[in-house]
């Protein structure tokens, strides 16, 4: 089969011929029809997430499975999944609860730690597949795993949002396309706040109430405020990995107001516990996504309750990943998807 390899980071990948994996007990052989590409697969290739190497990338997948092995109590040859990348150890308590990926003896992840979906084959634990129905194509399946299931997680399961609130979003790319409208759907207002107009734009064609320029912290803060009658906003949704937007995010909370940092970086950032306490702030990360998300934003796509086209756009052949991964990392596309196996 063929794969794009990560060989060394900080490199270009590599197109090669690999073995077709088999299945062991209770894993499925899954041809991937769709893979989509996101900031995590570049973190990756700079070193910023712990993986060895060589790697098969490419987290989020949609395929049909192609081979069942011994054990296999629900899937079937022919299914039409979509795959949860996560394997904990099933036991600890984050584990039971459906958030394998904060397992406390540490997860595995398809496309991180273990090969994933930039191949035309790739290996998954059966409990690891959702079924994808006929209605839905495989390109939507795959952004539903991470793109939309992502935003579920961190503004209804963690930030619990309320109709009436407020709900800022720092960071107009993939993720913020659907964290507009989840919020929209719980009958939020929405501001939006990036440096690119035209992703200000995107931001208010799928229903943001209101568009704040990017910059200075002071100006950001103040920006908010003013928009909020002085009072700031319930829910500061960060999605950019970047410190002083953290800063920016929870600077500009009301009394009680929510922080999730969803965009992740190793680099401090400051704050101080007197506004926490006077406020009665919480700041707070959000993880990846469970099963359920990933359910539930299927039952949104079904249902026409999300519109995913800016997610689709851009669909290349597994020949062109690195073009891609170059456009991704120019901040040229919101989201792309690799399609590994060539139709002619």
């Amino acid at each position: 089969m063929k794969a794009a390899r990560l060989n060394a980071f900080n490199e270009a990948l590599s197109i090669e011929e690999c073995p077709t994996p088999k299945p062991g007990t209770r894993e499925v052989l899954v041809a991937v029809e769709a893979c989509g590409v996101c900031g995590s697969d570049l973190t990756i290739i700079h070193g910023g997430l712990k993986t060895t190497l060589p790697r098969t990338l490419g987290h989020e997948i949609a395929g049909i499975v192609a081979e069942v092995g011994v054990g296999c109590k629900s899937a079937s040859v022919g299914m039409r999944v979509v795959v949860y990348i996560a394997r904990g150890c099933g036991e600890c308590k984050p584990c039971k609860t459906g958030e394998e990926f904060c397992c406390i003896r540490g997860a595995e992840r398809i496309g991180v730690t273990q090969d994933g979906g930039f191949a035309e084959y790739v290996l998954v634990p059966e409990n690891n597949i959702i079924p994808l129905p006929d209605s839905l194509t495989f390109e939507v399946g795959a952004v539903l795993t991470d793109a939309v299931a992502t935003c579920l997680h961190a503004l209804e399961d963690v930030g619990k949002i309320v109709p009436g609130e407020t709900v800022a979003i720092f960071g107009i790319g993939g993720l913020a396309t659907s964290a507009i409208q989840i919020a929209k759907m719980h009958g939020c207002r929405v501001l939006a706040i990036s440096r690119s107009v035209a992703k200000l734009e995107l931001a208010l064609s799928l229903g943001a109430d209101e568009a704040i320029a990017a910059g200075e912290t002071e100006d950001v803060v103040r920006a908010i405020h003013a928009k909020t009658n002085g009072l700031g906003t319930d829910v500061a949704l960060q999605l950019v990995a970047n410190p002083e937007t953290d800063m920016q995010a929870i600077r500009s909370l009301a009394t009680f107001g929510r922080a999730i940092l969803v965009g992740f970086t190793p680099e401090p950032f400051v704050t101080d516990s007197l506004s926490m306490i006077l406020k009665q702030l919480t700041i707070t990360g959000s993880r990846g996504m469970t099963r359920d998300n990933i359910r539930r934003a299927i039952h949104l796509a079904e249902t026409g309750a999300i519109r995913l086209n800016p997610l689709l756009r851009a669909q290349r052949p597994l020949s062109e990943i690195n073009e891609v991964i170059e456009d991704f990392r120019a901040g040229k596309l919101l989201r792309a998807i690799i399609k590994p196996v060539e139709k002619v």
